[in-house]
């Protein structure tokens, strides 16, 4: 239906610019005959520096309808195959049936080194490229991996244990930290990590005074030992120590 109407529109448009071409001139009125008048002298006229014009409109619209018609009919001609073969088969418009491209399903023996050939950039165009600026950030694989061994508390580094809390802070409210912590173990491991507070070094003193030696306190022992266990909440080991 689009076709039949945009052939329409253009068939209305060459009728409608042939219409118009084809109009005649407005006649011109003739004069009313009067009594016959000498004709007057003729005068000659001073010579021009230019020239008399010889300049015809008439010739000039004329050639230009010529050329008008002459283009709309080769419009049509070009416009019409074209619609009919984008909204239709190219049988409607007098063209020959395409083709449908096929493919071997089989790659032929002297293309399987094309087909299965691995070409860097540098190789296909003798070029070696720049070297492209890192612009990836957060955490790798190598620090993942890591904190990975530290929260589930397998053989690891205090290297790793400092690597671990910078990686989970890191991580805080991802997708990625939810699921690690669905494991109650994990999750209680990485409490542990959170929590635990930073060694403080001792303080080398260069003093040369001696210092008295304090005794060494005894080791305490655990007298109490319960685990609270809370709804939606880590278990929390409470210990009284003496």
């Amino acid at each position: 239906m689009e076709m039949v109407l945009i052939i329409a529109l253009l068939v209305s448009n060459v009728w409608l610019i042939r219409k118009v071409l084809n109009k005649p001139d407005a006649p011109t009125p003739e004069k009313p005959q009067d009594a016959e008048t000498p004709p007057a002298p003729e005068q000659e006229n001073p010579a021009d520096i230019v020239g008399t014009s010889t300049f015809d409109i008439r010739e000039f619209t004329d050639s230009v309808r010529e050329a008008a018609k002459e283009a709309a009919v080769e419009a049509a001609k070009e416009a019409i195959p074209l619609i009919v073969k984008e909204l239709g088969t190219p049988a409607d418009a007098g063209l020959p049936d395409e083709s449908a491209e096929e493919h071997p399903r089989q790659v032929q023996s002297e293309n399987l080194d094309k087909v299965f050939s691995n070409l860097s950039a540098s190789e296909l165009t003798g070029e070696t490229p720049a070297p492209a600026e890192p612009n990836a950030d957060g955490i790798d694989f190598e620090d993942m991996q890591k904190t990975m061994e530290v929260i589930k508390d397998k053989p690891h580094t205090p290297e790793d244990e400092q690597t671990a809390k910078r990686v989970l802070a890191e991580l805080e409210g991802t997708e990625l930290i939810e699921y690690v912590k669905l494991d109650p173990v994990v999750r209680k491991r990485i409490l542990m990590i959170e929590c635990r507070l930073p060694e403080v070094e001792e303080a080398e003193t260069t003093s040369a005074t001696p210092v008295a030696e304090t005794p060494t306190n005894p080791p305490r022992r655990i007298v109490f030992h319960a685990d609270i266990d809370t709804t939606d909440i880590d278990a929390i080991d409470f210990n009284i120590l003496h």
